[in-house]
């Protein structure tokens, strides 16, 4: 059965970010693509001070993501829909699709290249059911297919989902699994009250994030192509950095929560992670079906 990602496309700014993450992910997995434009309704904005030209805005935007879809040779269908709130029109699509993920842009305040998560992604984060994938504001990817899958791994049960979904879809678009984990070096104190201390809290750190990480990658399939690394900055953009990262990667993350309610909650090591990333970022909930 070909699995459905569903895109959030808003019709109101020209960043095509969610549709060419959505096209590499489909030319790498053979996904069908199911992109929706929301327009808002119920409150003081453009779609209620000017319905025509919201809809026309609306067709704007499903006639460029058709463009973006057919030069990529990806098939599915776009959809413009009024709902009073677009997270909840966004997982409404998802439902009805049955969809594996939901597929977005970042907001208006990040730069070129990095990740910044709206209010409204924000909201979807903290209550989608299925996997959200987050791309870099300007992200270009319609032409190329995934050439890895990275997944942020630490010793907590949140990581497990994670690992699997991104030994999944390295395996559906036959590339390299990497397992990483990420960490930062603890804050010397001035004075030091103990010489050294910092450097063995650290070595004590890696070698137990080394076992996890044999342990994690020891658990993957032996026909899979996969290997394990650790990276350690001064700070998460400086470990992030540090990955070597190349076109064609996507970072695989896992939420903290195990609530049914807030089933993609970030922890705040993920959520760091998530807005430092050069490459597109899927989060996955602590309780999904794969």
């Amino acid at each position: 059965m070909t699995s459905t990602y569903v895109v959030g496309w808003t019709p109101f700014h020209r960043d095509a970010g969610s549709i060419e993450l959505a096209c590499r992910f489909a030319r790498s997995t053979g996904a069908r693509l199911h992109v929706v434009s929301v327009l808002p309704s119920g409150w003081g904005g453009i779609a209620r001070r000017d319905p025509q030209s919201a809809e026309a805005e609306a067709e704007r935007a499903l006639h460029e993501a058709r463009s973006v879809m057919d030069a990529a040779g990806v098939e599915g269908e776009t959809v413009a829909t009024t709902g009073r709130s677009v997270p909840q029109t966004l997982l409404d699509a998802v439902r009805e699709t049955e969809a594996r993920c939901l597929v977005l842009g970042s907001g208006t305040e990040a730069g070129i290249g990095h990740i910044d998560v709206s209010s409204k992604a924000g909201r979807l984060l903290h209550s989608s059911p299925v996997a959200v994938a987050v791309a870099p504001r300007g992200y270009r990817g319609k032409d190329g297919k995934l050439s890895r899958v990275t997944c942020a791994y630490r010793d907590h049960e949140s990581s497990e989902p994670a690992l699997n979904r991104a030994a999944i879809l390295a395996e559906a678009a036959d590339v390299p699994l990497r397992v990483v984990t990420f960490g930062v070096e603890p804050r010397r104190m001035v004075p030091t009250e103990v010489s050294g201390d910092a450097e063995m809290v650290l070595e004590q750190w890696r070698t137990q994030a080394a076992a996890a990480l044999d342990r994690a990658i020891a658990s993957l399939p032996d026909d899979q192509q996969h290997t394990g690394d650790i990276f350690i900055g001064r700070t998460w953009d400086e470990a992030l950095n540090e990955a070597d990262w190349e076109d064609g990667d996507v970072l695989i993350v896992g939420s903290s929560s195990t609530s049914q309610i807030a089933q993609v909650f970030l922890g705040s090591s993920a959520t760091k992670i998530v807005r430092q990333s050069p490459v597109p970022v899927v989060v996955v909930p602590s309780r999904t079906a794969d």
